[in-house]
């Protein structure tokens, strides 16, 4: 994988508390994109809004400058996890 993976501050502490490590969760992101996780399992469900809301976050994201994120993480709001290594 070659794409740069972030986390939000929000949601490293949600990976922190449920005890997620960045090397588990940049694994998963590689399943994703080879298309290996058309079931999430273990109750795990998102609904229509949800997910609408997530693709959504994912765009504002994916158009974001490089000085546009470079400030997210200089401020802590994103942290970097996985840059394709």
């Amino acid at each position: 994988m070659s794409e740069r993976t972030f986390k939000t501050a929000w949601f490293s502490k949600a990976a922190r508390k449920a005890r997620i490590s960045d090397k588990a969760l940049c694994k998963a992101i590689e399943q994703v994109a080879r298309g290996q996780a058309d079931d999430l399992g273990g109750g795990v469900f998102i609904d229509d809004d949800e997910l609408l809301a997530f693709r959504k976050l994912a765009e504002l994201y994916r158009r974001k400058t490089q000085a546009e994120l470079d400030a997210e993480i200089g401020t802590g709001a994103l942290l970097e996890i996985c840059n394709g290594d």
